[in-house]
């Protein structure tokens, strides 16, 4: 596994999350814990809402009619915590929620608006999000992440969740502190990270944070792949899921549709269907952006595919790449002279690596830190 020397290598920031209580409890010490950091998130996104035109107020009101109810009923535990966290940091929950919900929140801005930020930001606008691929030869499994998010978040707390849920399920995740982990490494040996896709059948039900962050307790890819489906959820996304026994699944939804493939060698994928069955479920016009970030990702993998190599050298390379020759960039950094809420950045970079249960971390774009090696401890892998 090549480093370089000179890039940022400080310890992320660790806590451990036991919900076999109280969740409220949990919650509430969570938050009393980041208090600081949380404030400073909620208040950050105000500027990301008054951007895409509907301010802060009228996002929590909306959230609360819409994605709230099913999300109590379907997943009680998950918003008991999240209370909890409001009350520990001082912070309206309905201040907090919505950055639960911010897929959501962008699918209710039109194209124009959107296209708007766009030429304001003079580059790709605050509704990108992420590329994500898997390798897969010779026994050996890696997925790659990089988590594009709203530039503000450049600044927030990020820490290594180690949470212990009520049936004792085990899993590791890296996530901002406003927001539930939903992506990461369990105790029955599995690995989950996510794509946003913008779909036109959106509607009101569970955000996708909390589907996902369901997907972090399940035993199996079966039980992954019954779970992404949740009759109720509000939209859907890309799902990225492997196993310890080598096995890959990739996952594309819509609110109401869904397709599964299995994964033999490698694939990619960034923020549109590349299902055909689904392709008529996505926004118009298709993302220059994402079109472009999918195609110089299939160009990197494939390339690197043919020379052969180490996989953990060919993921870091995807994910630190800058989009030679005129392709779109994969490591996003956002640019000094446009306002943060307007721009999306690469905030944290995963490797993952679930035959052998490790992940890679590190937050900020992925060309600037080392990543962490990370793993369940014995004491959670025997969970």
């Amino acid at each position: 596994m090549s480093t370089s020397g000179d890039r940022r290598s400080a310890s992320l920031p660790r806590v451990a999350v036991d919900l076999r209580g109280s969740c409220r409890a949990a919650g509430r010490a969570y938050g009393e814990r980041f208090a600081a950091d949380i404030a400073r998130q909620v208040a950050a996104y105000e500027a990301v809402f008054d951007a895409l035109g509907m301010g802060a107020d009228e996002v929590g009101r909306r959230t609360e009619a819409e994605l709230l109810p099913p999300t109590e009923r379907v997943f009680p535990a998950y918003v008991d915590e999240l209370r909890g966290r409001a009350e520990g940091a001082g912070v309206a929950f309905r201040h907090l929620f919505p950055l639960d919900c911010v897929e959501e929140v962008w699918s209710w801005v039109g194209p124009e608006r959107l296209r708007e930020l766009e030429e304001l930001a003079r580059r790709p606008g605050p509704g990108s999000h992420c590329t994500t691929f898997a390798l897969r030869r010779d026994g050996r499994v890696l997925f790659g992440h990089n988590e594009d998010w709203s530039a503000v978040d450049l600044g927030t707390t990020m820490p290594v969740h180690e949470v212990t849920t009520a049936d004792g399920t085990r899993f590791l995740s890296l996530q901002l502190v406003g927001v539930v982990p939903w992506g990461g490494l369990n105790s029955h040996g599995l690995a989950i990270t996510a794509n946003t896709l913008p779909t036109t059948d959106a509607r009101a039900g569970v955000p996708n944070a909390f589907v996902l962050r369901r997907l972090l307790e399940c035993r199996s890819l079966e039980e992954v792949w019954e779970h992404v489906r949740l009759a109720g959820r509000a939209l859907g996304g890309y799902v990225l899921a492997g196993d310890a026994r080598g096995r890959v699944w990739a996952m594309e939804t819509s609110a109401r549709q869904a397709c599964l493939r299995e994964i033999d060698t490698w694939t990619a994928e960034t923020n549109h269907f590349t299902e055909v069955s689904l392709q008529e479920l996505g926004t118009q016009p298709v993302s220059e952006d994402s079109l472009g970030r999918l195609t110089r990702a299939r160009e990197l993998i494939a390339t690197g595919w043919t020379c052969g190599g180490d996989l953990f050298d060919l993921a870091r390379a995807v994910l630190t790449d800058h989009g030679g020759d005129g392709g779109r960039a994969l490591c996003v950094h956002a640019d000094p002279d446009v306002a943060p809420a307007l721009q999306d950045a690469t905030v944290a970079s995963i490797v993952y690596e679930p035959t052998v249960g490790r992940m890679y971390a590190a937050t900020g774009p992925a060309c600037d830190s080392t990543p962490e090696a990370l793993g369940l401890s014995e004491e959670v892998a025997a969970g």
